[in-house]
């Protein structure tokens, strides 16, 4: 397999970092950047450097298990599978493992050198993670994401201790790295129409903008309009809905299909491998496809879902970002206003390990956090999990959203990159910063005002936080 300068460069930054103690990385970079390529090659080195070495790599969902033995065994790495009905191959010193099938199985493993947790915004210390990252505190701790940070606020700081950012979205593209898009979206939820004092917005009229769960337009209609033909991932709110989306797309003459976790994976191979030849043209899913599904071929993604997480947001656009063959840009119906709460695919954005503090409803009414117990295995945890973090199980979102009329309009990405400029050199103070930056509904308004204020001052000094290395195009 072929690296990119970028991949070496961030796999020397994720090197460094990991030989000042606690040893705990977090390691970040876009979808679509090759994070299992990066850590799988780590692992190769890691592996030949010393034959006693023993990497441990921990996963949440079957698609992400096979992914990254896929990746491994490109890269000639032997290694064994931790998972219900995997061939038993305890020896091998590198393995996979399903973190729901691990935790009843430590006893069987050697303590590992290293401990690799993929899609690590998972990861918390009161679940399995936790009891894995207990029984081994001694191993060197690397985790990879796009997106580090949680929809509930809680930090990832305790389980690392130094983040890296490798390379952004937009030099990405720049390189080829990343296909460029085109975006369309509502107009009805631009911020602009929203009242703005000293800065800041009306945070009641934000709030009751932004936070509905309602798409504009109907898909098939703006899929016929814009992008007809092309091969099309929908995203939907729940398994249901993302069948009745099928139908409708089938109804109109299109070969579409909803993908879900109930489907053996033979059929699910088969369905995607019928989208990769163009025999079928849009298929629908839920959570399914939103990490580790790693399909290139999409041409268009439609989004049916709101969603007040970045993460889960970043995922879904990602999904059409990654170059192929004849794509020339990536189109994007963002039917749920989600690009107004998020901002652009490839806006530059600040991450921290730190959480972010809820605010108040009222003096006396804090916002706690939600949670939902697993009807299989009675496990507690955080209602933004798509399965259960103890024993796997896919929840089925019963949450409706209404559609309302109206016609997406392509976002002038220009524009929209000048008018942002404009209302940050517009914020003179701090203050004015923080207000901005809370508008734009940034995680971290603080860090990034002071980032801003920094940069106006001179060249941000380098540092792990800002490592934003330019790739070249190969």
């Amino acid at each position: 397999m072929q690296l990119r300068d970028d991949q070496v460069q961030f796999m020397q930054q994720i090197t460094e970092a990991l030989t000042r103690a606690p040893h705990q990385v977090l390691a970040v970079a876009p979808t679509g950047s090759g994070k299992t390529v990066c850590f799988s090659a780590l692992t190769k080195e890691w592996t030949q450097a010393d034959l006693y070495t023993r990497v441990m790599i921990l996963v949440h969902r079957r698609e992400l298990l096979a992914q990254v033995s896929t990746t491994l065994t490109a890269w000639g790495v032997e290694h064994g599978l931790i998972a219900p009905g995997a061939p038993n191959h305890k020896t091998r010193r590198v393995q996979i493992a399903s973190v729901q099938t691990l935790v009843h199985r430590l006893a069987d493993y050697a303590p590992p050198d290293y401990i690799i947790i993929d899609e690590a915004h998972h990861a918390i210390m009161t679940s399995s993670w936790g009891k894995v990252l207990t029984a081994w505190p001694h191993a060197k701790r690397l985790g990879v994401t796009a997106t580090p940070q949680r929809l509930s606020g809680e930090p990832l700081r305790g389980i690392f201790s130094t983040l890296v950012v490798g390379p952004s979205v937009k030099s990405l593209m720049a390189a080829g790295a990343l296909s460029t898009y085109r975006l369309f979206a509502p107009p009805v939820h631009h911020a602009d129409k929203i009242t703005r004092r000293m800065g800041d917005y009306s945070r009641k009229e934000l709030s009751e903008t932004m936070n509905t769960s309602t798409i504009t337009g109907d898909a098939v209609q703006h899929y016929h309009k814009i992008a007809h033909g092309k091969r099309t991932m929908v995203f939907c709110v729940s398994v249901a809905h993302a069948q009745k989306v099928a139908d409708k797309f089938t109804e109109a003459g299109n070969r579409a299909f909803s993908i879900d976790g109930t489907m053996s994976s033979s059929h699910r191979r088969s369905l995607i491998a019928a989208f990769t030849s163009g025999e079928i043209t849009v298929l629908t899913s839920c959570d399914l496809v939103s990490e580790g599904f790693d399909l290139p071929a999409v041409e268009v993604a439609i989004l049916l879902r709101p969603t007040q997480s970045l993460a889960l947001h970043l995922q879904q656009v990602g999904r059409a970002l990654r170059p192929y063959p004849g794509k020339v840009a990536a189109i994007i119906l963002d039917h749920a206003g989600n690009s107004q709460r998020h901002g652009l695919p490839d806006d530059e954005r600040l991450w921290s390990l730190d959480g972010h503090v809820k605010h108040k409803k009222s003096d006396n009414d804090e916002i706690g956090v939600s949670t939902k117990t697993c009807p299989r295995c009675y496990a507690v945890m955080l209602t933004i999990e798509p399965t259960c973090l103890e024993c796997g199980h896919e929840f089925q979102s019963e949450r409706k959203i209404v559609q309302v009329e109206g016609t997406l309009i392509e976002v002038d990405l220009v524009a929209a990159r000048k008018a942002a400029r404009r209302d940050q050199g517009e914020a003179i103070t701090r203050e004015d910063l923080i207000a901005l930056g809370r508008a734009r509904n940034y995680r971290w308004p603080h860090l990034w005002a002071e980032h801003v204020l920094a940069a106006r001052k001179g060249p941000v000094k380098e540092q792990v936080l800002y490592a934003l290395p330019q790739p070249s195009r190969r």
